[in-house]
Formats: structure tokens, sequence, C-alpha cells
């Protein structure tokens, strides 16, 4: 994630089917910008934002004076499924092997920036397990899929 503070909005990308009809959307040219958190998404009001819409956006033309808090099948399904996602979970997984050096790490790390937290030692022993069958990309996926990672407490 791009943490830098402040400035215009940003216009990530957005998929293809999101573009018919709409003018005015040209993505941010640099890349670091499209990682930038959702509060910097150029907000349009004819134009949700695919992503956070799953999440429950809130619509741009109605006033909201209170957000509404759903968890449906589809979020799980974008949390997995979704190219943000993955792009996202193989950043992760270029960090955590640039700053650790090994297996334990890697998972104490991924669980720090994903989670805010140190992983349990039953979260441990299964964190080792899915990383000798899987790559280090889809373990932080799998974290990202987490109720902890969904829902602050």
């Amino acid at each position: 994630m791009n943490l830098e503070m402040g400035g215009p909005g940003v216009f990530p990308p957005l998929p293809h089917d999101a573009f018919k009809g709409v003018i005015g959307w040209t993505v941010s040219k640099d890349p670091r910008a499209h990682a930038r958190r959702s509060v910097y998404i150029f907000a349009r009001r004819n134009l949700r934002f695919p992503f956070l819409e799953v999440f429950d956006a809130p619509d741009n033309n109605l006033s909201c004076p209170a957000r509404e808090r759903s968890t449906t099948a589809p979020q799980a399904l974008c949390l997995l499924n979704a190219d943000e996602v993955i792009v996202a979970a193989k950043a992760t997984a270029e960090r955590l092997t640039k700053e650790s050096g090994s297996v334990d790490e890697r998972i104490v790390l991924a669980y720090r920036l994903a989670l805010g937290r140190r992983p349990g030692e039953r979260e441990m022993d299964v964190s080792r397990e899915f990383l000798r069958q899987s790559p280090l990309s889809e373990f932080c996926r799998a974290l990202f899929n987490l109720n902890d990672f969904v829902y602050v407490e």
C-alpha cells in the first residue's frame, strides 16, 4: 500500500466493463498511485468503484446518515479472486521475501502487516504447513480472507 498522505485523487484502473459509456476517467500514470488508500480514489457520482461497491461503498447520489454493514458471499469471492487482491498478495509476498529471511520470520511479519498482531502457536503451525504446499503469495491471499483482516474488533 502506498501510504503517502494528501494530494489529488487517483484514478486506478477499472475493469473494462465499467468503462461502457464513461468519459473522463483517465487512469493515473504512476502505478504507485493505484495502491493508495481508497479515500484517495476519485469519486464520481455516476461511477462507483467496482471493488468497493461489493463492500457497501455508499452511493454518491444519496445522503448516507449511517453506513450499513453486511457480510455477503460476493465479498468473500471478491477477496479471493479480484485482481486487486491478487496484485496486493503478490506485492506483500515480495515485501516479506525482501524484509525477512526464514519462513517463521515471514509468517510473523505477514501477520503483523495484515492483522496487526503476532500469530498464535496454532496459527504458526498451520501457516508453516500451508507454506510447505503453496506459494507465499497464496498465503498472503489467505490472510486477506480472515475475519481478523476484514473486521476490526
